[in-house]
Formats: structure tokens, sequence, C-alpha cells
């Protein structure tokens, strides 16, 4: 009987960079947020590229392929939502100069999986899947992105292929026994926001600095290493001056919102900024009817005593909001 229910979702709005070279480690160490320094082959971290003002130009999760010869990252891949990657490649080959590294965009087909058993999983080494850390792996030249879920009885995991075969063929040889059903419902964009992973994109690239989207809570930011850009302003912030806003999860009831194409910017009110607002959505889903979404705000607005929160200036449309636990 098949009673194990699957989720495989394209994800098409997402690309993948390939860095080759033997400066790709030196180049990341000098441009992004994350230190990579110490970094396994079996794991992938998050990361962020900032502008000299600390303000992300794009969040990304990274990982490399270790040349097992010389034992040394000759190769890195950088995971990012399609609509900011020509951007991205533009802006980060401006620092190339006499590096020896190659930038590209990843020829491959990306899926998000989604499974609520992991008893009924074959071929992945579970003693790994460790809350909070990030799991990378590889199949038959195919690679597995395992995202920490707080759960142990679920795993959720990009999938990265180049092969034409038929994807659920890929998913039942590598992973699968037999019992199991494809539930065709898109959950990835809803777990994202779940688990308090916001991304960057052409509406807030810029706009946002890493502690907006609670990076340093994913262990996306590094204060340890050397120089890199918007540096400075991110080690103010977290020795001298304190942290203003960060994100939480909200929800509204989607039959009682007049839909807008777009809701990323979108003000949200609170009872104590009435008129003014006080923060601004960063990413949003929907889901069983739902408006799901990623909110930066401040936290003394969200701490003050009785204080409510609104999608709208009539205050009609009430936010159930909350923090988001990294723990």
């Amino acid at each position: 009987m098949k009673n194990l229910q699957v989720n495989i979702e394209c994800l098409s709005k997402y690309s993948i960079i390939i860095l080759n070279g033997k400066d790709v480690l030196s180049f990341l160490q000098a441009n992004l947020t994350q230190d990579f320094k110490n970094i396994k082959n079996d794991e992938a971290k998050f990361s962020g590229y900032c502008n000299s003002k600390g303000r992300l130009y794009a969040n990304m999760l990274v990982w490399f392929e270790l040349d097992t010869i010389n034992q040394i990252h000759q190769q890195a891949y950088i995971f990012a939502l399609k609509e900011i990657i020509d951007s991205l490649i533009k802006r980060l080959s401006i620092y190339i100069l006499r590096k020896d590294v190659e930038i590209k965009i990843h020829d491959c087909n990306i899926y998000g999986i989604y499974i609520k058993n992991i008893s009924n999983i074959t071929n992945i080494p579970v003693e790994n899947l460790e809350y909070k850390k990030i799991f990378k792996t590889n199949f038959d030249n195919d690679t597995a992105i395992f995202i920490p879920m707080k759960s142990k009885n679920e795993i959720r995991f990009i999938y990265i292929t180049r092969k034409d075969d038929e994807v659920y063929d890929l998913i039942e040889k590598n992973f699968l026994k037999n019992n199991y059903i494809i539930d065709k419902k898109l959950i990835w964009d809803f777990l994202d926001i779940l688990s308090g992973i916001a991304w960057i994109n052409k509406y807030n690239q810029e706009l946002l600095i890493p502690n907006d989207i609670n990076l340093d809570l994913l262990n996306g930011i590094s204060f340890t290493k050397g120089c890199y850009p918007g540096q400075e302003i991110l080690a103010r912030i977290k020795y001298i001056g304190k942290i203003k806003n960060r994100m939480f999860y909200g929800k509204v009831n989607f039959n009682l919102l007049n839909f807008h194409e777009n809701l990323i910017n979108q003000d949200i009110i609170s009872t104590h900024s009435d008129p003014s607002p006080c923060g601004k959505i960063v990413n949003y889903t929907i889901y069983d009817n739902y408006l799901h979404f990623l909110l930066e705000i401040p936290t003394e607005e969200y701490f003050k005593i009785n204080n409510k929160f609104y999608l709208d200036i009539n205050k009609k449309l009430k936010i159930d909001l909350k923090e988001i636990s990294y723990n």
C-alpha cells in the first residue's frame, strides 16, 4: 500500500552559479559575509553579499566541491533567486581582477523535495541530518542539499541534477522505497517561511541589512574573518550599537485580502505606529487559504504591551504574528 506522501516541486525561480579556479576560496572570503575557510565537503552554508553600506545585494546558499587530489576548494556553487542572478554575476565579476576565478551559470534542473517520514528513506546518512547544519551529499553526479527541519520525522532537500531523466525516477532510485505517493501541493516556499529563511529579490535588493532577515541567526555572518563589503557596518551594529529590526513570521486569512500582484515591501501598521508604517513584508506565499509572510519590524514594536499589527491602514487585516525560533 502506498501511504508515504512526497512533495516534489520544480524550483524554477532559483538558479545556481558555479565558480571555478584556484582563487575561488579567497575570492569568496573577500566578498561574502560567511567564513568558508573551514567549510567541509559535506555541508552548505548561508551567506550574504552586501554593498559598502551593509545592505544586501543578495543572499545565498554556498557549497564547495573539494579537489580530492590537491585537497583544496577549487569549485564553489551559489544558490540564489534567478531574478537577481545575472546582476549578482555582473557585480561579482567586477572584483575578479587578476584572480583565477571563472563565474558561469550552472546548466541544471533544480527540485525541492519534502518527505514527512524518513523511516521510508534509503541512502541518506540520517545521523548527519542534525538541526541547524545544512548537509550536502552527492548521488551519481547529482547533488542533494538538506535544509534543517525541527522535526526528526521529516526532511526536505534541494535536488540538483543535469540529467534529463524523469525526476520521480531519480528520486525513487536514490532515496525512496516503493510505498509512496506524490503530493502535488506546492509547499516549498511555505516551508522556507516557516523556517525563517528569506530570499533577497529584485524588489528589496540593497534595502535590507543581514540582521533584518535574521541572517546572523542562520549562522550566515562571520564577525571574526577579514574584511568584506559592509563588514565594518555589521561589526559596528553587533559590538557598538544594537540590532533594531528583526524578521518575524505572520499570516492573514487570504479570503479577507484584496490581493495585489506584489506584496513585497508592503507596509505593516501597528497600534503604536499608526498611521506611520513600522515594517515591511520581505517574502510571502499563499498556502491553505492563508497568506504566510516574513516581515521585518523593530524588535521594540513586537514587545510593546498590547501592540497589534495590521496589513492595512484601516486595521481590518490583523496579522497573526510570531517570533521565529532558530534553536
